[in-house]
């Protein structure tokens, strides 16, 4: 699952999707951002807790997330400062590295 989307300058952009038809589970979600170097945008996942802010330098930021019930919002919060591109997506849970 994957999404993308772009925050104008000078509004505190913000974007929700609920996904009803996700199953409970364990995820890895990551967040990318581009724009002004100094601008961030945070991503939080309603029925975890979890949060991953992200600089938009064009990296992109991770988290590991369990839904303990089918479905779930994830909240993406812009700071309303120079305008940015974002993308998000959502996999099943990936193996990390070791070392």
């Amino acid at each position: 699952m994957a999404q993308n989307g772009r925050m104008d300058a000078g509004s505190p952009g913000a974007f929700t999707m609920v996904t009803s038809t996700l199953p409970a589970g364990d995820y890895s979600v990551y967040l990318a951002c581009r724009g002004d170097a100094d601008s961030t945008v945070t991503l939080t996942v309603d029925t975890t807790g979890s949060a991953v802010t992200g600089p938009c330098d064009g990296a992109s930021q991770g988290l590991d997330v369990t839904l303990p019930t089918d479905g779930a919002t994830f909240n993406l919060l812009g700071g309303g400062g120079p305008a940015v591109e974002w993308a998000l997506a959502i996999t099943d849970r990936l193996p990390h590295a070791e070392g």
